[in-house]
């Protein structure tokens, strides 16, 4: 019998959880701080798949390198955005953020610099199967360059403020010189192995590397990206932590430590998590060569709250 939950009743349906910190999880600092809960289907006692996700999306010619997981975002919209109100995730990737947003009668507005023809395929076929209140509003390019007019259109009260910004941002290059967003799969040239997908697009953020320029890029980039947002309002970030020398690489950690060092008018205001559901080829592998190595197995909605302009 499958663990995963792999279809929901309807998209944008309410996500069940469970207020149990699960014992295997990563990030022991974090527990000091209000726990919102662990996405979990409780009523079939199951985790929720991506695949719920994927079910109601079209199959498109253009494939992401990781797409985001439905749960915490529909979760975060749903908890941290009032009905009928603002969403912006400067790094939308395939849609998700904007989609769940919409299902939910939110409005959606996203930034991507390359996966275009996934982000708009996605984007019509759940306008026409799946017709709600909201809106997605999809704005391509360099986030750096398109947050300024954003937040430009925003200071002339030519558009509202936000209420949520949500966002699983690219991981960066931190060792080697491919992205650590960039899964494992199987070589198809017949060679052993597995082969890594990267990045394309010149201006992505993921093809920085940790020890260069991507910490001070990111935050600033995310300091834009809140600059827009209502006081009250929330900032979500949702990532699965890498792994690095035998253990876990608590990314969310540092970048969420230099956003804070710039923008004091932020505070914590909890988290939430989710499975890595279904895990990964390197979850699987690694777990079994590295049995005593605590990995992160859970993708994390760190949430602030803006206290102040």
């Amino acid at each position: 019998m499958s663990v995963y939950t792999n279809k929901l009743n309807r998209p944008g349906e309410s996500l069940k959880f469970r207020m149990d910190i699960p014992e295997d999880f990563h990030w022991e600092d974090l527990t000091i701080e209000e726990f919102f809960g662990e996405i979990y289907d409780t009523e079939n006692d199951k985790y929720y798949s991506r695949n719920c996700g994927r079910d109601y999306r079209p199959k498109s010619k253009q494939k992401h390198l990781d797409e985001g997981h439905f749960q915490g975002y529909s979760f975060g919209v749903e908890r941290f955005c009032p009905e009928g109100g603002r969403v912006l995730d400067p790094f939308v990737g395939s849609g998700t953020a904007i989609i769940e947003s919409y299902l939910q009668g939110r409005h959606g507005v996203g930034i991507e610099v390359e996966f275009n023809q996934l982000l708009d395929d996605n984007i019509k076929h759940i306008q026409e199967n799946h017709p709600t209140k909201g809106s997605m509003e999809r704005l391509l390019g360099d986030c750096r360059e398109v947050l300024h007019d954003v937040n430009e259109e925003i200071l002339m009260g030519d558009t509202e403020q936000f209420d949520l910004v949500i966002t699983g941002f690219p991981y960066p290059i931190i060792s080697g010189n491919v992205t650590s967003d960039a899964p494992m799969n199987p070589n198809k040239n017949g060679g052993k192995g597995f082969q890594k997908i990267d990045y394309e697009a010149e201006k992505s953020l993921g093809k920085l590397k940790w020890k260069g320029n991507f910490r001070p890029e990111m935050a600033k980039v995310l300091t834009q990206a809140t600059q827009g947002l209502k006081v009250g309002g929330h900032f979500i970030t949702l990532i699965k932590d890498c792994v690095n020398n035998k253990k876990a690489f608590l990314l969310q950690d540092y970048v969420n430590q230099d956003f804070m060092a710039m923008n004091p008018n932020f505070e914590i205001k909890g988290w939430y998590i989710h499975r890595h559901c279904p895990e990964t080829m390197f979850m699987r592998t690694y777990n079994k060569r590295f049995p005593d190595v605590k990995i992160p197995f859970y993708q994390v909605g760190l949430v602030l709250e803006k206290i102040s302009e």
